[in-house]
């Protein structure tokens, strides 16, 4: 969306995982927590970009960070072992793309 000149990349919907599945805090290359990709032809962004979107909690914040690659791939953080992130809600993710 382009709002006086300026693009945004919002999105809405969520995520939610089944019992077999939770994001589980993956911080190397080989074990990042995926969301998706955006769609085909849709230009990626020229920097990263990040934002925070709430989930469920047992102990910890109770949103995660979702942050956009240079190649269009979202994916997520702030989950940990002990503290897996079974949904996130999409609804409120706004954050300006460059």
């Amino acid at each position: 969306m382009k709002i006086e000149g300026t693009d945004f990349l919002q999105l809405r919907g969520g995520v939610s995982c089944g019992p077999e599945f939770a994001f589980d805090g993956g911080n190397t290359a080989d074990t990042l927590d995926p969301i998706g990709t955006l769609p085909a032809g849709f230009e990626p962004p020229t920097t990263y970009v990040r934002g925070v979107a709430p989930r469920n909690n047992r102990d910890g914040f109770s949103t995660c960070r979702i942050e956009v690659t240079l190649t269009g791939k979202l994916y997520v953080y702030g989950a940990t072992t002990t503290n897996r992130i079974s949904w996130i809600q999409l609804d409120s993710f706004s954050s300006i793309r460059r």
